[in-house]
């Protein structure tokens, strides 16, 4: 019999969630899902969407790479709020373009960034830039 595909994330849930003296169901209600996605989760065959593995992660106070069991580092999305050049170093801090503070966060509420396409923050609405990266053309770019 085959391993399930999300056993590592399974059992790192099962742990953190007994650690914290929760049911399914209390997890659940705490970061707005239902009791049958956890119950899926722990199960090994399904993973959580991008915001579950974030509000988990904020939750048990894990990192995301360790949350997923992941043996690679995920990289960090940055965006350039000054001239939309996106970036995936994490050691970067300032555009190599314009020199602006790359974000990596809302300003706003904190919160990461979950595409180097998107406008406004997914959890608080805050505008992040004015032009989707897909939508600019070679004039928007100073380069």
């Amino acid at each position: 019999m085959s391993e399930k595909p999300y056993a590592k994330f399974a059992e790192k849930l099962v742990t953190l969630r007994k650690k914290a003296n929760l049911t399914q169901s209390a997890l659940a209600d705490k970061i707005g899902i239902s009791q049958a996605s956890i119950a899926q989760y722990e199960t090994g065959n399904r993973l959580p969407e991008t915001p579950v593995l974030l509000d988990l992660s904020r939750l048990f106070e894990i990192d995301l790479n360790e949350l997923v069991g992941n043996d690679k580092v995920l990289k960090t999305i940055k965006i350039c709020p000054g001239c939309d050049y996106q970036f995936h170093k994490d050691h970067a801090k300032y555009c190599i373009q314009c020199g602006s503070k790359l974000l990596d966060e809302c300003p706003e509420c904190n919160n990461p960034l979950d595409s180097a396409i998107q406008l406004f923050c997914a959890y608080c609405g805050h505008k992040l830039r004015e032009k989707r990266i897909d939508e600019l053309n070679d004039d928007d770019l100073p380069f």
